[in-house]
């Protein structure tokens, strides 16, 4: 049996074309309506044994090494800033660089191995697209963007992804009281619920800036002077750690 064969025979098929209406405004009604349907999703996929894509441990791996190239950018700026850009990197960084290191001193106290273990005991699938656009159910069938993008990893990787979405999006959302949320229809425990908080509080587009700018070749691209850092802070938003 194929991947994509065994996930329909649990009732996930892939949508053709996107439901009018699925376009409506996130509220927290909505939002548990989407956690539920993702935590049905889990709970189908639960013990899959047909090998695909294996992510677990990717994105923990990413903080820290997001962790070490901030450091050592920030070493060089504040040696020899080349434009403003690396001003404003070497004036932001420590705050940042701050908030990744305590994220990870926090997943690293929640357990974060037993979690792992977990995931790859109970053979755990996840979704990967996650957002409002990406599944609905309907009926008893539940339907994705793309089968192709199911990948193994810790269930809360979903919910991280998804929340992650909804707060660069700017809504007004009490993450704590939707992680509690999750944490009582999947039968996580505080650990994960402090996880989920960590890793929502990532800067992910402050670490997304300064790697597109490194790899452009710093000053020698344009890039520094069309970067908007007052929409990059917007986008983290405050940390919720």
């Amino acid at each position: 049996m194929s991947f994509k064969s065994f996930v329909n025979s649990k009732k996930i098929y892939e949508f053709e074309k996107l439901e009018k209406d699925r376009l409506r405004n996130l509220n927290d009604g909505f939002i548990c309506e989407h956690i539920n349907t993702l935590c049905d999703l889990h709970g189908r996929m639960k013990g899959c044994s047909i090998p695909i894509s294996n992510m677990i441990n990717k994105m923990f791996e990413d903080f820290k090494i997001a962790e070490t190239v901030l450091r050592q950018d920030l070493e060089r700026y504040k040696v020899n800033a080349k434009n403003e850009f690396e001003e404003i990197v070497s004036d932001l960084g420590e705050d940042v660089l701050y908030r990744i290191r305590k994220i990870i001193d926090i997943i690293n106290e929640n357990n974060y191995e037993s979690m792992v273990v977990r995931g790859i005991k109970n053979r755990e699938v996840c979704a990967y697209n996650v957002y409002i656009y990406d599944l609905y159910k309907k009926d008893s069938n539940i339907y994705v963007r793309s089968i192709n993008d199911f990948c193994e990893n810790i269930l809360e990787y979903d919910y991280v992804k998804f929340m992650v979405r909804v707060k660069r999006s700017g809504r007004v959302i009490d993450f704590h009281r939707v992680c509690a949320y999750i944490c009582s229809q999947e039968d996580f425990d505080i650990a994960s619920y402090n996880f989920m908080l960590a890793c929502l509080s990532f800067p992910y587009e402050f670490v997304r800036v300064i790697t597109k700018y490194r790899d452009l070749g710093r000053e020698l691209s344009n890039y520094s002077s069309t970067c908007d850092f007052k929409d990059v802070l917007r986008k983290d938003g405050d940390s919720l750690v």
